[in-house]
């Protein structure tokens, strides 16, 4: 199914379906202003002449935050920037404009893909000036936003093990040592049940779409774990049983064979709709601010 402009739109999701209808009138009437996606995580696209700047979302680490994690600003230096890239805190960071400018690329295409991979409830578009400080000639296309977001999708479901980088929390399996590969080392020794893909994320200043296919990765080689899904919640108050749901027996966690890659690939649903474990609610807390 697509929409008038060609892009994809997932069955029965009609918030979805207008974040894409919203995201086809950008170029064609050369918008400014802010699209504000309410979700889980959600977030706001920023808009200039028809181009998308920014995307802001809790799910996905900032340029900022990247630079304070990885220790190339300072608190102190972001302070005195007022809460702001100010040039000086870029400058002593050995942050010139191309790779400022790579930088935001690269956050803001990981926005993109933490929303779709979200739940999107809402969707408001707002007309207006957009904030200063943004190059016209720097801005994504909506287009390759969107696309780039649904390769991102469709590559973390057709994974062995497909993981909500919200929701799941991996658990170690392995001992850190016995793997060679530094960069998963580093997401391993962040592994402790209790952090999600997002949280790690955050943690050693990485991108959210890379980091959870580096979890994805090490699910697969068994040097991590997913826990056990909670059992079924109670009936609510009011509510009438399932009939239908008493009736099933109960299968062991695999028996299905659901996680098996032909399984996996047979299954996949379109964009914004992949097979993960999502919260239904509640805002995005990392469990520990980042180091």
């Amino acid at each position: 199914m697509t929409s008038p402009s060609g892009l994809p739109v997932p069955v029965g999701a009609s918030a979805a379906l207008h974040l894409l209808q919203a995201l086809a009138r950008v170029p064609a009437e050369r918008l400014s202003g802010t699209l504000t996606v309410t979700g889980y995580p959600g977030g706001v696209f920023h808009l200039r002449e028809g181009s998308v700047m920014a995307v802001e979302s809790p799910g996905a680490p900032s340029v900022a935050t990247i630079l304070l994690a990885t220790g190339r600003i300072t608190e102190g230096q972001w302070a005195a920037g007022s809460g702001a890239l100010a040039p000086e805190s870029l400058a002593r960071a050995s942050v010139g404009p191309a790779t400022l400018h790579a930088m935001q690329a690269m956050v803001t295409l990981d926005g993109a893909f933490a929303v779709a991979a979200g739940r999107i409830d809402e969707v408001e578009l707002i007309e207006g000036e957009p904030a200063a400080g943004w190059d016209p000639a720097h801005g994504v296309e909506p287009g390759v936003l969107l696309g780039e977001a649904e390769r991102r999708l469709r590559a973390l479901a057709l994974s062995r093990v497909p993981i909500c980088p919200f929701g799941d929390r991996p658990l170690l399996a392995g001992p850190v040592a016995a793997c060679a590969n530094r960069a998963r080392r580093e997401v391993l020794e962040k592994v402790n049940g209790r952090r999600s893909c997002r949280d790690i994320a955050f943690l050693l200043g990485r991108g959210l779409y890379v980091t959870t296919m580096e979890v994805a990765g090490l699910l697969a080689e068994g040097m991590v774990s997913l826990p056990e899904p909670p059992g079924e919640d109670p009936p609510r108050d009011g509510a009438a049983p399932d009939v239908h749901a008493a009736a099933l027996p109960r299968r062991s966690r695999g028996a299905s064979g659901i996680n098996r890659p032909e399984v996996v690939r047979a299954t996949f649903r379109p964009p914004f709709q992949a097979r993960m474990r999502i919260p239904e609610k509640g805002p995005i807390e990392p469990d520990e601010a980042p180091e």
